[in-house]
């Protein structure tokens, strides 16, 4: 598995098909105006959800249906464009940053730790565990 932030290598892709993310693509850089990035997500505030009990708690794959909702961390259009409509449509594509200054993109890939943990109870077994 190849991961990169340069030109010409390749980065795995997670895509939303299965609960954690896990159906593998591949992302390769086309030009000198793309980069890639692989985020791993092992929970915390930003991907919780309210639970039955009413209380914040990490949820599967929420983090990446509130990516693809905001325009500041996902470029629907980019990704449209770069991999086609029926991909985008179903949430099947990269993450696309908006283009920089530079006219510059980042696709970027989630892989989601499974069990996701809340960040205020972890310790350095979880800390181990994730490494």
């Amino acid at each position: 598995m190849h991961v990169g932030s340069m030109n010409g290598l390749s980065l795995p892709f997670f895509t939303k098909s299965g609960r954690r993310n896990s159906h593998v693509e591949t992302i390769t850089c086309d030009s000198k105006e793309e980069s890639t990035v692989l985020v791993i997500y092992s929970g915390g505030t930003i991907g919780m959800l309210t639970n039955e009990a009413g209380a914040l708690a990490p949820a599967a794959n929420s983090l990446c249906h509130l990516l693809r909702r905001s325009p500041f961390l996902h470029d629907v259009e980019y990704a449209r464009k770069r991999f086609g409509d029926a991909a985008a449509a179903a949430g099947n594509t990269p993450f696309v940053l908006p283009a920089t200054k530079e006219k510059r993109r980042v696709l970027y890939s989630l892989i989601e730790y499974d069990p996701l943990l809340d960040s205020s109870c972890m310790t350095a077994d979880e800390w181990t565990c994730i490494a």
